[in-house]
C-alpha cells in the first residue's frame, strides 16, 4: 500500500513539474531586459503558448519596443496581427514620431497598415497636440485619421475638455468621424470631473447630430439621479428623433418617483408626437412599479386612452395579462390594434405561463373573443416546447432547456 501511495505521489509530483516548467517563463520575474531571454529561451524550445508570447512580448515591447518587433517578425513564426498590434500599441504611446516613421517604412502593405493604425492612434491620445502638429506635415492626412481607432486612443487620451478641442481638430471636415466625438463626451462627462466645463463646450458647437446624441447620452446618464436635470437637456438638442428620445427616457425616471408628476411633464411637451411617446414612456414604466395604478389609470381614462394608444405598450407584463385582456375588451380603437395587443399579450403570457393561459382560454372569459383569433391563441398555448437549448421563461423565471 505504502508503495502505490508513494508512486502515485512520485507521478503527481512529475506531473506537476512537467506544468510548471512548461509555464516557467510566466511564473519567473521578467523585466524588460530580461524578457528577451525568456522569450529566446522559451522559442529554443519549440512551439511557445500564445499566453507565453503575449506575456514576454508586452514585457519586451515596454523595454525596448523597436527591438521586440525586431524579434517578433524575425522569429522565423509569423505574428499574428494582435501580438504586432501590442508592439505598434507600444511604440506609440513612448515614442510617436519614431513609430510613424517606423511605421511608414515597412514594405509589407498588411503589416504597415496593423502597425500604423495602432501606433498612430496611440500616440494622438498620448500627445494630442504634437501629433496634431506632425499631421499638418502629412499629404495623406485624410486616410491617416480615417484609420485610426478610437477604441486605441480612446483608452489613454485624458478625460479632459482639453482633448475634445483636440478631437474636433483631428476630424475636422470629416462628417463622417463625428461618432467619435460624441464617444469622447461621455467618456469625459463621466470620469473627467469637468461635467459643467463638458456642457459648456457642447454649447458651443456647431449643431450636428453625434452632439445631440451627446447630448442624448449625458441626459441618460443624469436621469437616475436627477430626472429633470435630464429633461432640462432636452433644449439643446436640435434632432426631433433624438430629442423625443430624451423626453422618454427622462419620464420613464420620472415615473419611478412619481407618475402623476410624470404624466404632467409628458403632457408639457409642445408637439403631439413627443407627448405620445413620453406619455407611452411613463405608462410602461408604471406598469412595471405598480401595475394595479397603472391599470387603474387607464381604467378611469377609457374615453381618451385607446388601443391604437397602447398597442406597444400593454402587451409586455404577462404576469397581469388577465386583467389587461379585460382592459383591452372595453377599450376603443380599431380592430387592428386590439388584435395587435392581444397578439402581444398572448405571446408573452405563452412564455410566462402556459397553464394559466390555457386554463382562461378554456373557460367562458374568453369566449368574447372572435373564433378566429380564440383557435389561433389556443394553438399557440399547445405548442410544445422548441426542442433547442436556450433560455426560457417559465412562470416569471429564467431556466436553461438543453437540447
Amino acid at each position: 500500500m505504502k508503495t502505490v501511495i508513494w508512486c502515485t505521489s512520485l507521478f503527481a509530483c512529475g506531473l506537476l513539474g512537467g506544468v510548471l516548467y512548461s509555464y516557467r517563463p510566466l511564473l519567473m520575474p521578467a523585466g524588460p531586459s530580461a524578457a528577451f531571454s525568456r522569450w529566446q529561451e522559451a522559442a529554443s524550445g519549440g512551439r511557445m503558448e500564445p499566453q507565453t508570447r503575449e506575456k514576454l512580448l508586452l514585457q519586451m515591447a515596454q523595454g525596448d519596443a523597436p527591438r521586440a518587433w525586431q524579434v517578433l517578425t524575425k522569429s522565423g513564426v509569423k505574428p499574428r496581427l494582435t501580438e504586432m498590434e501590442l508592439v505598434a500599441r507600444e511604440w506609440g504611446r513612448q515614442d510617436g514620431h519614431g513609430a510613424a516613421a517606423f511605421g511608414q517604412a515597412i514594405e509589407d502593405p498588411i503589416e504597415r497598415h496593423a502597425f500604423l493604425s495602432v501606433a498612430l492612434a496611440c500616440w494622438f491620445g498620448s500627445q494630442p497636440q504634437v501629433f496634431l502638429e506632425w499631421l499638418k506635415t502629412q499629404p495623406d492626412r485624410e486616410r491617416i485619421v480615417g484609420d485610426m481607432s478610437y477604441l486605441e486612443y480612446g483608452k489613454v487620451i485624458k478625460p479632459e475638455v482639453a482633448s475634445l478641442d483636440a478631437l474636433v481638430a483631428l476630424y475636422a471636415g470629416g462628417q463622417e468621424q463625428r461618432a467619435q466625438i460624441r464617444n469622447l463626451v461621455s467618456h469625459v462627462w463621466q470620469r473627467g470631473g469637468q461635467k459643467e466645463a463638458v456642457l459648456a463646450w457642447l454649447r458651443r458647437q456647431p449643431k450636428f447630430e453625434q452632439c445631440d446624441y451627446a447630448w442624448s447620452s449625458i441626459a441618460t446618464d443624469l436621469a437616475p439621479t436627477d430626472a429633470r436635470a435630464a429633461a432640462a437637456l432636452a433644449v439643446e438638442v436640435a434632432s426631433p428623433k433624438i430629442r423625443r428620445g430624451l423626453t422618454s427616457t427622462a419620464a420613464a425616471w420620472m415615473a419611478k418617483a412619481d407618475a402623476s408628476a410624470a404624466l404632467a411633464y409628458a403632457e408639457s411637451l409642445p408637439d403631439e408626437e413627443s407627448r405620445d411617446a413620453a406619455w407611452r414612456s411613463v405608462l410602461g414604466t408604471w406598469l412595471k412599479n405598480d401595475p394595479a395604478g397603472a391599470l387603474g389609470y387607464v381604467r378611469q381614462h377609457l374615453d381618451t386612452i385607446t388601443t391604437d394608444k397602447v398597442r406597444t405598450v400593454l402587451g409586455n407584463e404577462p404576469a397581469i395579462a388577465v386583467d389587461v385582456i379585460g382592459l383591452v375588451r372595453l377599450m376603443k380603437g380599431t380592430e387592428e390594434s386590439r388584435d395587435a395587443v392581444l397578439s402581444s399579450i398572448m405571446t408573452q403570457w405563452k412564455d410566462y405561463s402556459r397553464e394559466d393561459m390555457s386554463r382562461w382560454l378554456a373557460s367562458p372569459d374568453a369566449a368574447w373573443m372572435p373564433p378566429e383569433a380564440l383557435k389561433r391563441y389556443r394553438k399557440m398555448a399547445e405548442q410544445p416546447w422548441p426542442f433547442s437549448a436556450g433560455n426560457q421563461t417559465i412562470q416569471g423565471r429564467r431556466v436553461w432547456i438543453s437540447g
